[in-house]
């Protein structure tokens, strides 16, 4: 499952006063892509749980959890400086700061030894030992040119879907990702090594004000690669502890495939896998609540989101794949 912009695009429908959130695939993954997991901490002890994911249009996907409080969303990241060297990672008791790139230090050469050779001149030694230093060098500045097209320093901004804003800054070489960001006033910092070297999008989710008749919440999402088992939630009464109001007290979810609704719920608890949505820990909150759990087949698919009863009210709608063995 996968995303292609920052910020939603929207899409004027058949019908007036019917907005669609579509999301697109991630683009090709070439340059500083890839998904990265850590655990970020303060300097006063706190620490919650960072997936970042970063495509080749410069488009960030983030989740933090604290907790039980999940937050996600989407930004852009912006490339401040390409070492000519990769930076090397800070050692435990370094700095972890980075906006700082170490530059390589040169290897340790092995002890010279003062015996000559048989002939006294010691001058064959020398120019063997001079044609290595020359390959090794070579080969080093090869790996170092290589390695740097994948080095990077960038800042990013990310808008979560409760409309905070996390700003932060990042420093990539060989698979690691160093980087802090900032949430609530805090600052987190942390080291995540690559998980992939291909995107893969955990969760998207959209929030709007949910109308009656034609003012559903449509919500758009492709399947790329083989079939993905997802949960799509619809999330309406939980959100008044977020300070949401108001809030659509209760939410009905529809899927469709193209033009052909293939699954829909009213209050989750009542789907005939209930018990597996509960056993994923991404049930909603709230009974009132809607979600389906299915097994997609790559292709484009469609959420519409509508009150129960002709309610109005804002609500979110969620789409994660889950793992699946």
């Amino acid at each position: 499952m996968r995303h292609e912009g920052s910020q939603a695009r929207y899409r004027q429908l058949s019908r007036p006063n019917v907005t669609g959130n579509v999301a697109p695939i991630f683009g090709p993954t070439d340059d500083f892509t890839g998904r990265f997991t850590a655990t970020a901490e303060s300097s006063t002890g706190e620490s919650l749980d960072v997936k970042v994911v970063i495509d080749a249009q410069k488009n960030i996907f983030l989740v933090t959890k604290q907790g039980d409080t999940v937050l996600g969303g989407f930004g852009t990241v912006s490339v401040t400086h390409r070492p000519s060297a990769p930076p090397h990672s800070p050692s435990s008791g370094g700095d972890d700061n980075p906006s700082s790139t170490p530059s390589p230090s040169p290897s340790a050469s092995p002890g010279d030894n003062d015996d000559n050779d048989d002939d006294g001149s010691g001058h064959e030694g020398d120019d063997e030992r001079g044609r290595h230093d020359s390959e090794d060098a070579d080969e080093a500045e090869d790996h170092h040119e290589d390695d740097s097209a994948k080095s990077f320093n960038a800042t990013f901004t990310v808008m979560l879907v409760t409309g905070q804003n996390v700003t932060g800054n990042l420093v990539f070489s060989d698979g690691l990702l160093l980087g802090d960001l900032t949430l609530n006033g805090v600052v987190y910092n942390f080291r995540a090594p690559e998980q992939s070297s291909s995107n893969h999008l955990a969760n998207i989710s959209t929030r709007g004000f949910v109308n009656t008749g034609q003012g559903q919440l449509i919500g758009g999402f492709i399947i790329t690669g083989g079939p993905k088992m997802v949960i799509i939630r619809a999330v309406g009464p939980s959100l008044a502890a977020s300070g949401v109001s108001p809030a659509l007290q209760d939410p009905v979810l529809q899927l469709f495939d193209g033009q052909t609704l293939i699954r829909e719920n009213d209050n989750w608890q009542s789907a005939e896998n209930a018990g597996q949505i509960s056993a994923s820990a991404i049930a909603p909150k709230n009974p009132n609540e809607s979600a389906i759990m299915i097994q997609l087949e790559p292709g484009s698919y469609t959420t519409v989101l509508t009150g129960a009863n002709s309610t109005t009210g804002i609500a979110l709608v969620e789409v994660y794949e889950i793992d699946h063995n």
